[in-house]
């Protein structure tokens, strides 16, 4: 891994905006029907994770992302830092 390049860090951070987003933008769904409505998941959650699971895994998962989504209610984006040198989080060029 490169000194310059902390890729668990920069994951942890693009998962944190990725969760804010969640929270903000699920808009639709609510978080019980949001698993149901995910055709794809890149991230990892969601119908792509749950398919096939156990009902009671889907309604843990439920319950945490309830639990997170409340704790990251009204918190804004935090920028990307790369290399020592911060970005805008929505803006794509840097």
């Amino acid at each position: 891994m490169s000194p310059l390049l902390d890729s668990k860090n920069l994951i942890e951070q693009i998962r944190h905006n990725c969760s804010i987003s969640d929270c903000r933008y699920a808009g639709t769904y609510s978080v019980c029907g949001w698993p149901s409505g995910c055709a794809i998941s890149t991230s990892g959650e969601g119908a792509g994770a749950l398919g096939g699971k156990d009902s009671s895994v889907v309604l843990e998962w439920i319950g945490e992302k309830e639990e997170e989504w409340d704790k990251l209610e009204g918190q804004e984006f935090k920028g990307i830092t790369v290399a020592g040198k911060t970005f805008d989080p929505l803006t794509w060029r840097g």
